[in-house]
């Protein structure tokens, strides 16, 4: 069956896509089908992750892409990267994106990121390098445990994250340097919006003592 194709765009930090490329060449994987394949199923736990939360505003997704834009203008510019996919992969991703206010290249960088995570990025969440447990969950057949870890590659990282951080893998927090790297966060992230503002104020607050002390004996 023939299906349906058209073209996605993304634009990626440099160093990110660099690497990640030259990891899907070695493992000789068709960089278009690949992608198709992982945001099919990712809709489904980015879904998932975001249910109950108040949707994007447009303060915090602005601020998403002007963090973004800096970390590309130090290595000249973000790189756009054009991913051919079905159809209705791509409408999927549009109407969730839309559904939430999510910022699109955002969410395509930390995929890139997550899918080639280097050591620094594992020690920072308190993540172990391979898997302890649940290895009987995949298949002792070679094209069946491929299936099984192209279908979800980010099976082991998504688990350990939970447990660690209480956090998917969309929503966990970046180091304010990296934030471009996200996307979704809430106004209180955002320092753009006046939930941030109260967030600062309550932070700086909580930081002097001697304005608690007045705070309560008034």
């Amino acid at each position: 069956m023939n299906l349906e194709m058209t073209k996605v765009t993304f634009k990626v930090y440099p160093p990110v896509w660099a690497r990640l490329s030259e990891r899907l060449k070695d493992l000789c994987l068709n960089r278009d089908a690949f992608f198709s394949k992982l945001i099919k199923c990712e809709i489904t736990e980015l879904e998932n992750e975001l249910r109950g939360k108040p949707q994007q505003s447009a303060k915090a997704k602005n601020f998403l892409s002007q963090e973004l834009v800096r970390l590309g203008n130090k290595h000249s510019k973000l790189t756009p990267i054009s991913i051919q996919m079905p159809k209705a992969t791509a409408t999927a991703l549009r109407e969730i994106v839309e559904k939430h206010n999510l910022y699109r290249d955002g969410l395509f960088n930390r995929i890139c990121v997550f899918l080639d995570i280097s050591d620094a990025v594992l020690k920072h969440f308190s993540l172990p390098t391979y898997p302890d447990d649940s290895i009987e969950e995949f298949s002792t057949r070679p094209l069946l445990t491929m299936d099984q870890t192209q279908s979800d590659p980010f099976y082991f990282f998504r688990k350990h994250l939970l447990q660690s951080r209480q956090a998917g893998i969309y929503t966990v927090s970046f180091p304010p340097n990296l934030k471009g790297i996200s996307c979704y966060i809430e106004d209180h992230e955002a320092p753009n919006t006046t939930a941030f503002k109260k967030s600062e104020e309550l932070r700086q607050l909580l930081l002097n003592d001697s304005t608690i002390d007045d705070a309560f004996s008034n």
